[in-house]
């Protein structure tokens, strides 16, 4: 019998990076974890499941986010660490 043990890791900080007109975000994360984006308000502007060979996300917004708007990433992995 094979058990796994827990994980209580928190996965490592993401990377994102803009395209030229604020409609979407690509960058990388913890392969096959949640990348959630929200405003400063607690808005959720969009989420995508990290690849789960390479970590690789896209999210697009719905809305441009632009103007220096500050965003928060918060990235969950399978275990539900953040």
């Amino acid at each position: 019998t094979i058990i796994t043990a827990p994980d209580f890791v928190s996965p490592l900080t993401p990377s994102g990076v803009f395209d030229n007109l604020g409609n979407s975000l690509s960058g990388s994360a913890e392969k096959g974890a949640i990348v959630s984006i929200t405003a400063l308000s607690g808005d959720v502007l969009g989420s995508s499941v990290a690849n789960v060979e390479t970590g690789a996300f896209v999210i697009d917004f719905a809305q441009p986010v632009a103007n220096g708007e500050l965003i928060q990433m918060v990235v969950r992995d399978a275990a539900g660490n953040s």
